[in-house]
């Protein structure tokens, strides 16, 4: 009788499925992860200007101003240079 030393179609094919439905459960994990870092984030740069701009009413009696000399909305530049702030840009946008 001939001896056997290696695996057949079937047991190949079935480590390939199970490596798959795991790599994908992984993959599932990882993006909740991300968007949980990036909320988390966002929450962080968010209290940071409110707590700056607490700060630039107590020293000036009003908040900042929430438009940049065009009517526009302030971009980040702006925001860190008249609350004296230094947030880096992390790709998200904010709306109010």
């Amino acid at each position: 009788m001939r001896k056997k030393y290696g695996f057949t179609i079937m047991e190949v094919m079935l480590v390939v499925f199970l490596l798959s439905v795991m790599a994908s459960f992984a993959l599932v994990q990882f993006n909740k992860a991300t968007l949980k870092s990036r909320e988390k984030s966002a929450i962080v740069q968010l209290k940071v200007i409110h707590a700056a701009n607490e700060i630039y009413k107590a020293r000036n009696g009003h908040f900042n101003r929430d438009s940049n000399t065009k009517g526009g909305p302030l971009n980040l530049d702006e925001i860190n240079s008249s609350l004296n702030i230094n947030l880096v840009s992390n790709g998200l946008t904010f709306s109010y």
